[in-house]
């Protein structure tokens, strides 16, 4: 089954026509200012990870429509000064996982932040958000 429906010959050549719709600017706007007046202050909590080279955070912050977004902040414990982030977005086919998986950034000695999609959350199949037992937790854990 073609995964394309036109030859590449046309493809390489292909422009679309799309248009701007005319309330684009209002729209994104409006929408950013409702988003503003929804947001609410960041929430951190430190995570047991067991990991004793790392220290990691529970980070909740406010999405689109004041939703909550999760994700688990890596740093590397004892890191002197300032030091570079890598943020990494899973989209719907991932997610931060649990608060020990995902460290190769923070042992690299980066803060690494990996964040869940706005209304997803982690699910892996009998895995523990912490150390502590609390198997079957939902997953989206609105705070």
């Amino acid at each position: 089954m073609a995964e394309f429906d036109l030859p590449l010959s046309e493809l390489e050549n292909y422009r679309p026509t799309v248009r701007r719709p005319e309330d684009l600017e209002s729209f994104w706007r409006s929408t950013l200012e409702e988003s503003r007046r929804r947001a609410w202050a960041p929430r951190w909590e430190r995570a047991d990870t067991g990991l004793a080279l790392l220290d990691t955070y529970d980070l909740t912050f406010s999405g689109f429509d004041g939703q909550p977004v999760r994700a688990w902040v890596h740093v590397p414990a004892g890191a002197p000064g300032p030091l570079p982030v890598v943020t990494e977005f899973h989209g719907y086919g991932g997610s931060r996982g649990v608060a020990w998986q995902n460290t190769f950034y923070a042992m690299a000695g980066y803060v690494h932040v990996t964040v869940d999609s706005r209304g997803q959350g982690w699910s892996e199949a009998g895995a523990l958000p912490t150390r502590t037992r609390t198997r079957g937790r939902p997953r989206c854990q609105a705070s």
